[in-house]
């Protein structure tokens, strides 16, 4: 079993099986609970930036823990954002300074 999950709306994100990856494809209704048992099992989980959306609430919660680290990838279909942000925050904490901060 690989220490990094990748779940997605899509199968786009198939091309994670190359580094060994655990992909795994759900809808937004099946989301929550597929992220609480990949929780326990792996180390890093990538979400589709579509399904983090929906999972906010979650996310947020699973960030205050040391693991799984979860890290959110844009999609095909165009960004809204979100996998953005939970790139700048994360990177501020653990920087401790906001290197994206603009001059």
């Amino acid at each position: 079993m690989s220490d990094i999950a990748v779940l997605s709306s899509s199968n786009e994100f198939t091309l994670f099986k190359a580094i060994k990856a655990d992909v795994y494809s759900v809808g937004a209704q099946d989301a929550g609970e597929k992220l609480i048992s990949l929780a326990s099992k792996y180390k890093i989980v990538l979400i589709d930036e579509t399904i983090a959306d929906v999972l906010s609430t979650q996310i947020r919660h699973m960030n205050d823990t040391l693991y799984p680290i979860i890290l959110v990838l844009p999609n095909s279909k165009g960004t809204n954002g979100v996998a953005v942000k939970n790139l700048v925050r994360k990177a501020r904490e653990a920087l401790g300074i906001d290197i994206f901060k603009e001059f």
